[in-house]
Formats: structure tokens, C-alpha cells, sequence
């Protein structure tokens, strides 16, 4: 199980959709006031423009993009700096993958595969491979790794 597919992707995309459909609506209402600007200065001059000569087009703005998920993933850091690092999505995700390695139990973990196996994807019929699913266990013998990452503040 890979954290960010966890936790940061879902949000991402949804957060891209939103501000992608904000571009677009601007876009569009752009381009219908200029079509409305053209006709409403033709029938001043008192000539006749054919409204299906005008069609609506987005057209593909790589730098808009680009600016757009620099802009999502800023607002995302921002919001997670909020809060206490314990609250913070991906470090509780760690925790519900399996992979915290400061975790005291792997209740969370256990949790996360109870509400797979009632999901419709997994079902029934995938429990095998939820069940084959195990949490990151370091043992008592590398100590030494979690010293390393403990000066970490996720």
C-alpha cells in the first residue's frame, strides 16, 4: 500500500478538478462575451452576423496547468503546516498503511483492512490479498532506523 494513493491523491485530483472547472468557466465566459460584443457591435452597424459562425474552444494552456497544480500542492502544504504534525494526513496514513514506524500497535492498520474487505472492489472474493497484507515491523534489532527518522517532524 503506497501512503500518497492513500491519502494525497484523491485529494489532489479533486482540488485539480475544482480549480480546472473555475479555468474553464472563465474561459468559456470569455469567449461568449466577446461573441456577444462582435454581434451586439454588427447590429449597431445595422449589418447581419450568422451566431453559428461562433464556436467555443478551450484550448491547451500547458503553463496553466503547471501554475494550477504548483497552486494545489502550495494550498495542500499550507493547510497541513496548520495543524499539529499528528493530526497531519500523511502521517496518520503511515499509520493506516502499516508503515509508522513509531507505532505502538497496528490498530489502525487492522482497521483500514476491515473496511477494504467491505468495500465492493475487494469484497469477498479479494480477501487473500488483504489478508497477505502486513504492517512494516523493524523488531527490536534496528533501533538504529528509528533513531534516524525520530528527528523527523511529519
Amino acid at each position: 500500500m503506497q501512503v500518497c494513493d492513500l491519502c494525497v491523491n484523491n485529494d489532489l485530483k479533486k482540488r485539480f478538478k475544482k480549480h480546472y472547472r473555475k479555468w474553464r468557466a472563465q474561459q468559456l465566459s470569455s469567449q461568449r462575451q466577446l461573441i456577444q460584443d462582435e454581434l451586439n457591435v454588427a447590429r449597431d452597424l445595422g449589418e447581419t452576423i450568422n451566431p453559428s459562425k461562433f464556436s467555443l474552444s478551450l484550448h491547451r494552456d500547458r503553463q496553466r496547468v503547471i501554475q494550477i497544480v504548483q497552486r494545489i500542492f502550495a494550498e495542500f502544504n499550507e493547510e497541513q503546516l496548520r495543524i499539529t504534525p499528528n493530526e497531519r494526513v500523511i502521517r496518520r496514513t503511515f499509520a493506516k498503511a502499516g508503515q509508522d514506524i513509531e507505532a505502538v500497535n497496528q490498530d489502525e492498520f487492522h482497521k483500514h483492512l476491515q473496511k477494504l474487505t467491505q468495500s465492493a472492489p475487494y469484497g469477498p472474493s479479494s480477501q487473500t490479498l488483504l489478508y497477505r497484507q502486513q504492517p512494516l515491523d523493524l523488531g527490536n534489532e534496528d533501533e538504529s532506523l528509528l533513531n534516524r527518522f525520530s528527528n523527523f517532524d511529519l
